[in-house]
Formats: C-alpha cells, structure tokens, sequence
C-alpha cells in the first residue's frame, strides 16, 4: 500500500490513524507532501503517535509525478504489484482491510 497524506490535510488527520492500523498486518509505505523538514515530519508523528514507514516528498515532485494531487490518496497493489485499488479521501479501517485482503488474491 502507499498512502500520500500531508500534515496540513484536515482529511488526513482522521485518515492516519486507520492506516497506523493496518501498517501492523501489511507492509504500508506512507508519502507525507509538501509537509515540511525531516525533523517537522517526524515531530508530527511522534506527536500522533504514528509509526508508519514514511517518506519525505518535501517539494511534492514525487506525488506529482504519479499525477496525485488529492489528499489522502491510498493506492493498494495485488500480490502480483499490479494495481488493485486506488481512491482519495476517508477509509474505514475496515474498508481498508478488506480492499488488502482481497488483493492478496
């Protein structure tokens, strides 16, 4: 799963919690945008306790290369690394680990 978030989306604030969740079955990469230094991002994890694997697309070149520009975006791919799912906004944590389970398959 990637999911792209920013410290600065209301949206996310509720979403992340969810995907802390399933980062403890599923191997999760997380993309913070456009949300500060290092050290920023870190401080607001910390402070939220999240301890999801997190990358830094401090300048947002990443997410726009991918052609995200709606956060949160959560993409899951199937067994096989193809895409099974894409969608922006919120997510149950049970939507989420039903949409993993169903990719394993």
């Amino acid at each position: 799963m990637l999911y792209f978030w920013a410290t600065w989306c209301p949206v996310c604030k509720t979403q992340s919690p969810n995907i802390q969740t399933l980062s403890r079955y599923y191997n999760v990469v997380t993309i913070a945008v456009k949300s500060g230094k290092n050290n920023e991002i870190k401080e607001y994890l910390a402070s939220k306790n999240l301890t999801f694997n997190t990358i830094n697309d401090i300048d947002g070149s990443l997410s726009k290369k991918l052609n995200i520009s709606v956060f949160p975006t959560t993409i899951i791919y199937n067994s096989d690394g193809e895409l099974f799912y894409s969608d922006v906004g919120y997510t149950t944590t049970l939507g989420l680990f039903a949409r993993m389970f169903l990719a394993e398959f």
